[in-house]
C-alpha cells in the first residue's frame, strides 16, 4: 500500500484511559501526524471540537458519564454541516458483531477493537482518507453510506439484475 501523507490532518484522540490515548498518539505520531488533540471524555471532545474541527476522530466507546455513542450521536445530529460530516473511527475493546451494528448504525465510518495493531488503524485512517463516502438520511440515520463500492476492480461473475 503506498504510504499515505497524513502531516496536513488534524486527529482527535476521545478516551477516558491516558494510556490509550498515548498509545494512539504515539501511532499517529509514526504514521507522519503533526497536528493531534487529546481529550477524556465526550464533554471536553465537544469543546475540543468547537475550538479546533479535527479531520478525523478517534473515539473510544465506553467512558464514564457519556458514551462513545452518544458523542457519535450528538456529532452527527448537529445543525454544523462541518461538524455532522466529520470522520468517526470508533474503537471499544467489544468484538460483538451488535457492537459493530450499533457503532455502523449510529453513523460510525469504521470501528476498531481493541488491542489495535499499528496497521490496523493505519488502513482504517487510509480508508477514511482515501474514500469520501455519501452520507445519507433515512428516517432517524444520518452517517456514510454503508454501501462500499470498488467496481473498477472486481474480475467476478455479476450475480445481480439475472
Amino acid at each position: 500500500m503506498k504510504t499515505l501523507d497524513l502531516s496536513d490532518l488534524t486527529f482527535l484522540i476521545v478516551d477516558d484511559s491516558l494510556y490509550m490515548r498515548k498509545l494512539l498518539r504515539t501511532l499517529l505520531l509514526g504514521y507522519g501526524v503533526r497536528s493531534v488533540n487529546e481529550a477524556d471524555s465526550a464533554q471536553a471532545a465537544m469543546q475540543s471540537i468547537h475550538g479546533n474541527l479535527p479531520d478525523i476522530i478517534l473515539c473510544d466507546w465506553e467512558m464514564p458519564e457519556k458514551s462513545g455513542i452518544a458523542l457519535l450521536d450528538e456529532i452527527r445530529g448537529s445543525k454544523q454541516k462541518e461538524l455532522r460530516f466529520l470522520p468517526f473511527i470508533m474503537v471499544s475493546g467489544h468484538s460483538e458483531k451488535s457492537r459493530v451494528q450499533q457503532a455502523r448504525d449510529h453513523g460510525a465510518n469504521h470501528y476498531l477493537v481493541k488491542p489495535i495493531s499499528a496497521e490496523t488503524l493505519y488502513n482504517r485512517i487510509a480508508r477514511t482518507v482515501l474514500t469520501e463516502p455519501d452520507f445519507i438520511e433515512s428516517g432517524a440515520y444520518f452517517g456514510p453510506d454503508r454501501r462500499f463500492r470498488d467496481d473498477e476492480n472486481y474480475e467476478g461473475e455479476e450475480r445481480r439484475g439475472r
